[in-house]
């Protein structure tokens, strides 16, 4: 089979296979609505005071996490990981650049449509361009913009007869597509896909680093998390699928950083985060870090309880996981102390004390602090977050 009649028969089963799945994913995706405005929305933060192990206070806070996570994955939880970084966007965020994107679009369309393809093209690099420098203030929720672009983008370019950029661009549209809204099965059930796509520079695999100039900070691709980052320690995947990938790093009180990558096979690429400063880090962070929960200066309960009520309606929360480290008299040990606020109420404040050297020195306090809060047991060293949603996008590599 020639390429032409190949690649006309991937978009024809493509497109037939969206038509005949289009009325369930509808559905699923009702219900899947329906079922997440029903659950708890469960923010996890942890401090630490200055001079204690970035790097530490990280590691628990991610694994606070991948419980939640893992928990409502179970079905033994009733409530979800809500996102807390994007919250510090704010003064960063600027509608003008997806403005402009969406003008570009719009012109593209009608050069398109006049068979203007030189300048279809020329306006759909503008509208990537300005889209791109949006990222990732104004990705969620605008994805299907984002997919237009690259959709359009093949149209123009099988029309330019250009058969192997049209390959390309059709193959990273997939790409893009599958890993924003998850896979709905493995990329070999499409034969005549895979056997298209593994030519272009997207099958395989690629490695992909990070490396950020602030200690402590999460991993995200593709909204999933992956790992952690600081200025000694570069996040380093080095099987990651090629292909067309949203690539993060969040940290509470800064605005996050992000950038779409396309990977390309056998190929290296290094990513420099630069995260800054929320605006609203003096008013909305620092009274949160800087909270006194243990000692003689400690806050009350009472004004603990209504601290953090006012927090669960600013941040749109129903139950918040919050942890501080604190120095002690011993050089490696730490004080943890955790405690939630949860259906309106403020939770026994737990303290334990860690190592700073002994790495997951603190699984059995986050397994005896999250028993006290849901009622069942949970052990820390067996959750971990998954990566099911871009996993799927390798091409078939015979």
């Amino acid at each position: 089979m020639n390429f032409k009649k190949l690649f006309l028969t991937a978009v024809t089963l493509t497109l037939l296979s969206q038509c005949l799945l289009g009325q369930s994913v509808v559905k699923l995706n009702v219900a899947h609505a329906q079922t997440e405005q029903k659950k708890d929305r469960i923010a996890v933060m942890i401090f630490a005071q200055e001079g204690i192990d970035e790097r530490l206070r990280v590691s628990i806070e991610k694994d606070l996490r991948n419980m939640v996570v893992s928990a409502e994955s179970s079905g033994k939880l009733k409530g979800r990981l809500y996102p807390i970084e994007p919250f510090f966007d704010v003064g960063q965020l600027s509608k003008a650049n997806l403005r402009k994107t969406q003008r570009h679009f719009n012109e593209a369309q009608r050069a398109f449509e006049k068979n203007d393809f030189d300048e279809a093209s020329d306006q759909l690099k503008r509208a990537k361009l300005f889209y791109m420098k949006s990222i990732p203030f104004i990705y969620n929720g605008n994805e299907e913009l984002l997919q237009s672009i690259y959709y359009l983008n093949y149209l123009v370019h099988r029309e330019l007869k250009d058969t192997k950029a049209m390959r390309d661009l059709y193959c990273n549209y997939i790409s893009l597509a599958r890993n924003i809204t998850g896979s709905v099965g493995p990329i070999e059930q499409f034969d005549v896909l895979a056997e298209l796509c593994e030519e272009s520079p997207i099958s395989g695999t690629a490695e992909l680093k990070v490396t950020s100039k602030v200690d402590g900070a999460h991993v995200y691709i593709n909204n999933e998390p992956v790992g952690l980052v600081d200025q000694a320690n570069p996040y380093i995947s080095p099987f990651m699928p090629a292909g067309v990938h949203l690539v993060e790093v969040r940290k509470l009180g800064y605005a996050r950083w992000g950038k779409l990558v396309t990977l390309e096979n056998g190929k290296s690429k290094v990513m420099k985060a630069k995260l800054k400063r929320a605006k609203n880090r003096a008013k909305d962070f620092l009274p949160l870090a800087n909270l006194q929960v243990t000692g003689e200066q400690a806050f009350s309960d009472t004004y603990l309880s209504d601290f953090f009520y006012e927090r669960t309606y600013r941040f749109k929360v129903n139950t918040i996981l919050v942890g501080y480290l604190a120095k002690t008299s011993v050089p490696d040990q730490v004080q943890l102390t955790l405690l939630s606020f949860k259906d309106e109420m403020l939770g026994e404040k737990l303290s334990f004390q860690i190592s700073q050297e002994q790495r997951h020195s603190y699984f059995p306090a986050l397994a005896q602090f999250w028993e006290s809060v849901f009622e069942f047991k949970e052990e820390p060293q067996e959750m971990r977050a998954t990566q099911s949603r871009w996993m799927p996008t390798f091409f078939k590599v015979e």
